[in-house]
């Protein structure tokens, strides 16, 4: 972990009463990758395949780089690991033969991905040289709308169809600041300089779902004056949830039925942040059940 976290306590844990008090700990949940695709331990090559314009064929290039810097980071592998392919043929797409045939041999891995469809539209100003405010300053604001369309899908040279396919169309909108009015002309020049970048960052949050997500929060836990409740609330807090969870375990076996409650809802919910969902509602059920008695 990057930094230790803090644990605040509701509570003096140094207190008399044997009441029930709470602490909140940082937690970091892991989500599992949203597309499930296995890439073995060799890093996919990835290919941009077009057969339109220029245009398109550069932005191509960009978006398979967006995607090979994610596959880098996800993999933890060094910038400039991947490899990345440009393949251009009339009527080139991932549905023709004998373009897949070409991509496979180009990529030499047994699993690869591709990126065709790239298709990004002329410019269309929405709004030209609209007075406003833009912190404080008075200024003209012209709105860009530029059309796309992008596909990303894995491959595997032993298969026919593809391991994953993602299809987007959608419309990427930009909003010009500018003092001086300016032409719909040099609005639209405006629009096409971001655009490489536009697509590089699109196809690499895209990418993303191939990969688990962590996401940080915060959660309640139980405990009573003692040793182990104390101790069990400190591991939490440094997210070694395991050894907290063993010794909610062991909490739950006690005679006192506040306890056993506590010790399990606490125990529901590290289950629930390791991903055992199943066990972690099994461990709330026995929660429910001692805390309608």
């Amino acid at each position: 972990m990057k930094h230790r976290p803090y644990i605040l306590l509701l509570t003096a844990l140094l207190t008399l009463s044997c009441s029930v008090q709470w602490a909140t700990v940082d937690i970091e949940h892991k989500t599992p990758a949203y597309w499930k695709c296995d890439f073995g331990v060799m890093p996919p090559p990835v290919v941009a395949v077009g057969s339109g314009s220029v245009q398109d064929s550069i932005i191509g290039v960009n978006a398979a780089f967006g995607t090979a810097e994610k596959f880098e980071e996800g993999m933890n592998l060094k910038s400039g690991s991947i490899n990345v392919y440009t393949y251009k043929g009339e009527n080139a797409s991932i549905n023709n033969p004998k373009t897949m045939a070409d991509v496979a041999s180009l990529a030499g891995r047994l699993t690869f991905v591709v990126i065709d469809s790239i298709h990004v539209q002329k410019p269309q100003v929405v709004k030209n040289n609209v007075r406003k405010s833009f912190s404080g300053i008075s200024c003209y604001s012209s709105i860009v709308d530029m059309p796309y369309s992008f596909r990303i899908s894995v491959h595997n040279m032993g298969k026919s169809a593809p391991l994953h396919c993602y299809f987007e169309a959608d419309t990427m909108r930009w909003e010009l600041m500018s003092v001086e009015p300016i032409t719909e002309n040099m609005a639209s020049l405006k629009a096409r300089d971001g655009i490489l970048q536009r697509v590089k960052t699109m196809l690499y949050e895209v990418t993303g779902n191939f990969f688990p997500s962590w996401h940080t929060g915060s959660c309640s836990l139980a405990y009573f004056p003692g040793e182990q409740w104390e101790r069990a609330i400190e591991l939490a807090g440094e997210f070694r949830w395991e050894e907290a969870l063993d010794i909610w375990m062991k909490l739950s076996k006690t005679t006192s039925a506040d306890k056993v409650q506590y010790a399990a809802l606490n125990a529901a919910t590290a289950l629930e942040i390791l991903g055992q969902s199943s066990l972690s509602k099994a461990w709330f059920e026995v929660y429910e059940q001692y805390k309608n008695q």
